[in-house]
């Protein structure tokens, strides 16, 4: 992987491999794991993802965008993109199973691929849980 840019100041470094990013400094060390799973689905989607939303954020503005008309799942997550995201892809299966944690967090891509991710290094103990996530994800998708 290319170097950064830059790094944020001259006594810092960044060192990356395929699933760990690492920022140095002459004092400490902070590492950040990203591990992400995907497939292509068959059937062609449009790109759509989520990111949850705050407990504050979900108060102060119940709906962000157009929502999904479940006001649970509003509360809880924000739909991208906000305006015209792929509604009909989240039936009440996958908001009930989202909202209690049952499958990751997901996105189409703009490729069309089906990602989760997990902020962690990847592990022979949960790879094929994981793995299975996501593919109970592509079925909900069908």
């Amino acid at each position: 992987m290319p170097p950064a840019a830059g790094p944020p100041n001259s006594r810092q470094a960044r060192r990356s491999d395929s699933a760990t990013e690492r920022w140095e400094t002459d004092t400490d060390t902070t590492t950040h794991n990203l591990t992400r799973y995907f497939v292509r689905p068959s059937a062609g989607h449009p790109p759509i993802s989520f990111e949850r939303r705050t407990q504050l954020g979900g108060l102060i503005v119940p709906v962000r965008g157009e929502g999904c008309g479940d006001p649970a799942f509003d509360h809880a997550f924000l739909v991208h993109p906000k305006e015209g995201a792929p509604i009909h892809l989240l039936s009440q299966e996958i908001r009930g199973e989202m909202l209690a944690g049952v499958i990751p967090l997901w996105e189409i891509d703009a490729g069309g691929m089906l990602v989760t991710w997990y902020d962690d290094a990847p592990r022979v103990e949960t790879f094929e849980q994981r793995a299975d996530a996501l593919l109970h994800v592509l079925r909900l998708l069908r």
